[in-house]
């Protein structure tokens, strides 16, 4: 019997969910361990695929927690990171407290592993989604691999990678994960690239590109046959995405008819709204909060999308514009991160380093080239979606992704 264990940190993100179908292909039996406790998504998921759904609590420790974490104190791989990082400082007490909330996870999400390596009899693969707390609880089981355990992997993102996305611009244990995982699946070049460059000399695991995707959208960009032009944004409402950024560019294009409409939800919602209050129309912006994904493309089309826009400050390679360029979307994004991967000058606008007066004259003129030329705009759409087909197509990436990295084990073909 196949066994997956996946340490999902976040088992509702739609990324995530793309992949359950995959798990179900290639495993007899898959176990989602979730942080955050979402009962309503965990019958969801057992119901449909028969995973096994758990939630690791963060605390409180059992008794058999407490011993462990004072076992886990001890390691010499903690004792070391604690003494090359924390200092009498705020940062470095900042430091200490998150060192000890990986330790806490690391604890916790073992009591639950334990137990399932304990109840099978063949070894298991451990799949961790981010490179951060669920990788640091995978790489916890190298010891343990000529017992049970067959492949330990990650994949690596933005935030769990990036040091600059992080407050005190740093990610604990990277030289004990990098150590005991057997490969680091990088969602793009940029991220293996950045990577590479801070671990140049102590890397272990391999490393490769296994990139995300989505699938193709039942729903089709149209051509344009209207005066206003609809631009649709979609991210978390915090700092990093720079959603304000967008609402100051499109402030500056007044004279044309636009209309904004964002995807998502998060803490500065109601300051963006006082802003969009502020700067912008009545009737020309809408918040649509979170929505599903299949609402989400059928938004697009009820509203004849005719660009997607991405302002962020740090990105992976979003996988909000390869939703939009699997519709047909040209995408206008700064150059941060893997955007340029993704982003180029056949299927959208790619913007460098520059004031948000550049970026909003360069936009304008992209803008009135596609809606002037109707062959310079229907070739972009047909681009954006050959990107995402050759690129970003869930179907060829993921199951590439579990043909190499857990050896193509597939259900099908051993029955």
């Amino acid at each position: 019997m196949n066994t997956l264990i996946v340490i999902a940190g976040n088992a509702s993100s739609p990324f995530f969910l793309n992949e359950l179908g995959f798990m179900k292909k290639n495993y007899d039996e898959v176990y989602i361990i979730d942080s955050n406790n979402n009962a309503a998504l965990g019958k969801s998921i057992e119901a449909e695929y028969g995973f096994k759904y758990v939630y690791c609590r963060p605390y409180p420790f059992s008794w058999a927690g407490i011993k462990r974490f004072v076992a886990w104190m001890k390691q010499d791989s903690v004792q070391e990171e604690i003494a090359s990082n924390v200092t009498l400082s705020i940062a470095g007490i900042k430091k200490w407290m998150y060192i000890l909330l990986y330790g806490i996870t690391s604890v916790n999400g073992r009591l639950i592993i334990d137990q399932i390596l304990d109840a099978s009899e063949e070894k298991v693969d451990i799949y961790s989604f981010w490179l951060s707390r669920p990788a640091y609880l995978a790489a916890q089981y190298n010891e343990h691999r000529s017992e049970k355990v067959c492949n330990i992997i990650s994949r690596a993102h933005g935030y769990d990678l990036y040091f600059e996305r992080n407050s005190l611009a740093y990610l604990p244990f990277r030289s004990f994960i990098d150590q005991n995982l057997d490969a680091i699946y990088f969602i793009s070049e940029d991220g293996k690239s950045y990577y590479e460059s801070q671990y140049h000399v102590q890397m272990h695991a391999e490393r490769a590109i296994s990139r995300l995707g989505v699938f193709e959208p039942e729903f089709k960009k149209n051509a344009r046959n209207k005066d206003e032009i609809v631009i649709a944004s979609c991210s978390y409402l915090v700092p990093v995405k720079r959603v304000d950024l967008i609402i100051d560019v499109i402030a500056q294009l007044k004279d044309m008819r636009i209309k904004w409409i964002h995807f998502g939800d998060g803490k500065l919602r109601q300051q963006l709204e006082k802003q969009c209050a502020d700067c912008l129309m009545p009737g020309q912006y809408k918040f649509f909060g979170n929505v599903a994904n299949q609402e989400l493309l059928k938004t697009y089309q009820e509203e004849d999308v005719d660009f997607f826009i991405n302002l962020s400050d740090s990105e992976g390679v979003p996988v909000s514009i390869m939703e939009a360029m699997s519709f047909g979307i040209p995408v206008i994004a700064r150059d941060v991160g893997g955007n340029r991967e993704i982003v180029d000058a056949s299927n959208g606008l790619l913007l460098g380093a520059m004031s948000k007066e550049d970026m909003a004259k360069l936009i304008r003129d992209f803008i009135e080239k596609s809606v002037c030329d109707k062959a310079f705009y229907r070739q972009a759409c047909m681009n954006a979606a050959l990107t995402w087909d050759r690129e970003y197509n869930a179907e060829r990436n993921y199951g590439e992704l579990y043909a190499k990295a857990f050896k193509g084990r597939s259900v099908a073909e051993e029955k």
